[in-house]
């Protein structure tokens, strides 16, 4: 009996003492065992086949977009703020800024001077205003020096000789000839087409062809003309257009 007592005695404080370890030891040996036939020695395609139903359903976004097999739709979804879904909405611009100061508006410039030449063109009467013979176009009129009836082609203005005779408007001389019907004649181009002859001057007249005329400038003295002798004294005028005779009275004001 006393060597049983003794063998439990030791056999108490071995346990009490290094004997608590070496079973803890042992144990964890055996746990570590079991995980590694588990996991580690088991049925490998069970823990590949786990491993990738966990891959399927975890996405990892990095950037693109990429297909879900199973896509969890019952997530709720957390806002911190709700004002993070509301859209933005930009500051009205205060209304000094939004509305905006018309355009100031440019006096229109005042017109330009009317020319005094071209205030005066085609206004002058040459040597009086007392008409005498009008222009007679297509009709024919008696001639009392030539004695028969023909078309008269200009207005004759009865003033007596010496009277001087100016330009009707501005203009550039080009004729000065003795005519045989006409007497002394002076021709003006005075623009636009229009063209004046004065006929009947005396010899002596104050231009030459080529010359520069301007309105009221005198070109010469009244003298007479043969094919209308017979006839008071006049200045005898006659106007073309474009090369068609018209009433140089239209032009004359």
């Amino acid at each position: 009996m006393s060597n049983l007592r003794f063998e439990k005695s030791k056999f108490g404080k071995f346990w009490s003492g290094k004997g608590f370890y070496i079973a803890l030891a042992v144990c964890m040996v055996a746990v570590g065992g079991a995980a590694w036939s588990a996991f580690g020695g088991g049925d490998s395609s069970l823990m590949e086949g786990q491993v990738d139903d966990y891959s399927s359903q975890v996405v990892v976004d990095w950037g693109t977009s990429q297909a879900v097999d199973n896509p969890a739709s019952d997530i709720p979804i957390v806002v911190s703020d709700p004002g993070d879904l509301e859209p933005e909405e930009s500051e009205p611009e205060s209304s000094a800024a939004a509305v905006q100061a018309p355009a100031e508006q440019e006096e229109p410039s005042e017109a330009p001077a009317a020319n005094q030449d071209d205030e005066e063109a085609a206004v002058m009467y040459p040597a009086g205003k007392n008409v005498m013979k009008e222009f007679s176009g297509d009709e024919l009129v008696y001639s009392q020096t030539l004695k028969d009836w023909r078309v008269h082609d200009g207005v004759d203005f009865e003033v007596e000789k010496g009277t001087a005779v100016k330009a009707m408007t501005n203009g550039t001389v080009t004729d000065v000839r003795e005519d045989p019907m006409w007497g002394t004649v002076v021709e003006i181009d005075h623009g636009n087409g229009v063209i004046a002859t004065y006929c009947g001057l005396a010899k002596n007249v104050a231009v030459k062809k080529g010359d520069a005329v301007t309105t009221s400038q005198q070109l010469g003295a009244v003298g007479e003309i043969p094919c209308e002798i017979a006839e008071a004294s006049h200045l005898h005028l006659k106007v073309t257009k474009d090369d068609q005779l018209i009433d140089p009275t239209t032009l004359l004001q």
